[in-house]
Protein backbone atom coordinates (compact mmCIF):
# COMPACT_ATOMS: atom_id res chain seq x y z
CA UNK A 1 0.00 0.00 0.00
CA UNK A 2 1.26 3.48 -0.86
CA UNK A 3 0.19 6.59 0.98
CA UNK A 4 1.11 10.22 0.37
CA UNK A 5 1.63 12.84 3.04
CA UNK A 6 2.80 16.45 3.10
CA UNK A 7 5.46 17.53 5.60
CA UNK A 8 4.88 20.82 7.40
CA UNK A 9 6.57 21.89 10.62
CA UNK A 10 4.19 23.28 13.21
CA UNK A 11 5.49 25.08 16.31
CA UNK A 12 8.83 23.29 15.99
CA UNK A 13 7.26 19.83 15.64
CA UNK A 14 7.32 17.68 12.51
CA UNK A 15 3.80 17.03 11.23
CA UNK A 16 2.67 14.98 8.26
CA UNK A 17 -0.68 15.89 6.69
CA UNK A 18 -2.65 13.31 4.67
CA UNK A 19 -2.33 14.00 0.93
CA UNK A 20 -4.29 11.10 -0.56
CA UNK A 21 -7.53 9.23 0.12
CA UNK A 22 -5.77 6.27 1.79
CA UNK A 23 -3.80 8.53 4.13
CA UNK A 24 -6.97 10.48 4.98
CA UNK A 25 -8.86 7.24 5.70
CA UNK A 26 -6.03 6.11 7.98
CA UNK A 27 -6.06 9.44 9.83
CA UNK A 28 -9.84 9.21 10.23
CA UNK A 29 -9.55 5.69 11.65
CA UNK A 30 -6.88 6.86 14.08
CA UNK A 31 -8.91 9.93 15.06
CA UNK A 32 -6.13 12.39 14.17
CA UNK A 33 -5.72 15.21 11.66
CA UNK A 34 -1.94 14.90 11.32
CA UNK A 35 0.64 12.17 11.77
CA UNK A 36 3.64 12.48 14.08
CA UNK A 37 7.02 10.90 13.27
CA UNK A 38 6.16 8.08 15.72
CA UNK A 39 2.90 7.39 13.85
CA UNK A 40 4.74 7.39 10.54
CA UNK A 41 7.24 4.83 11.83
CA UNK A 42 4.40 2.56 12.98
CA UNK A 43 2.56 2.93 9.68
CA UNK A 44 5.67 1.88 7.80
CA UNK A 45 6.69 -0.98 10.08
CA UNK A 46 3.39 -2.44 11.27
CA UNK A 47 1.36 -1.95 8.10
CA UNK A 48 4.22 -2.24 5.62
CA UNK A 49 3.05 0.91 3.86
CA UNK A 50 5.29 2.80 1.45
CA UNK A 51 5.08 6.45 2.42
CA UNK A 52 5.81 9.24 -0.06
CA UNK A 53 6.43 12.69 1.39
CA UNK A 54 5.91 15.96 -0.44
CA UNK A 55 7.00 19.40 0.68
CA UNK A 56 4.94 22.58 0.13
CA UNK A 57 8.10 24.61 -0.64
CA UNK A 58 9.12 22.25 -3.47
CA UNK A 59 6.11 21.63 -5.76
CA UNK A 60 6.10 18.35 -7.65
CA UNK A 61 8.82 16.72 -5.52
CA UNK A 62 8.07 13.52 -3.61
CA UNK A 63 10.53 11.35 -1.69
CA UNK A 64 10.18 8.12 0.30
CA UNK A 65 9.99 8.60 4.05
CA UNK A 66 13.09 7.44 5.89
CA UNK A 67 12.78 6.53 9.58
CA UNK A 68 15.77 6.05 11.83
CA UNK A 69 16.09 3.61 14.70
CA UNK A 70 17.86 5.60 17.40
Amino acid sequence: MKIKVTYKPSYGMARYYPACDKAQALADLMGVKTFTPAYMKQIQQALGAEVLVSFPDVPGFEAPLVTLDI
